[in-house]
C-alpha cells in the first residue's frame, strides 16, 4: 500500500492543511505546482518537507483557478491545455 496526498496548497497567507503534521505517515505526497494552490515558497518548503521524511514527490498539476480551488469546470481549448 502507498499513502499518498495533496499537498503544498498554501500560498502566501492562506493556509491550506497541516503538511508537516500529515507528512511523516506518508509514502508519497502530490505537490501543488502553484495554479490552484501553492507559490514557489510553499513549493520548495514541500519539497524539503518530504525530503527530509524520505517521502516520493509527484507533481499536482491544475487549471489556474485559485478562485475555486480548481474545482470547477473550464473551458480550455485543447492548446492552452
Amino acid at each position: 500500500m502507498n499513502l499518498n496526498a495533496d499537498l503544498g496548497e498554501s500560498w502566501y497567507a492562506e493556509k491550506v492543511g497541516d503538511d508537516a503534521g500529515l507528512m511523516p505517515f506518508l509514502d508519497s505526497c502530490n505537490i501543488a505546482c502553484g495554479f490552484h494552490g501553492g507559490d514557489a515558497y510553499t513549493i520548495l518548503k514541500t519539497i524539503e518537507l518530504a525530503r527530509e521524511h524520505d517521502v516520493a514527490i509527484g507533481a499536482h498539476p491544475s487549471f489556474a483557478d485559485r478562485r475555486n480551488f480548481g474545482r470547477t469546470r473550464l473551458s480550455v481549448d485543447d492548446e492552452v491545455l
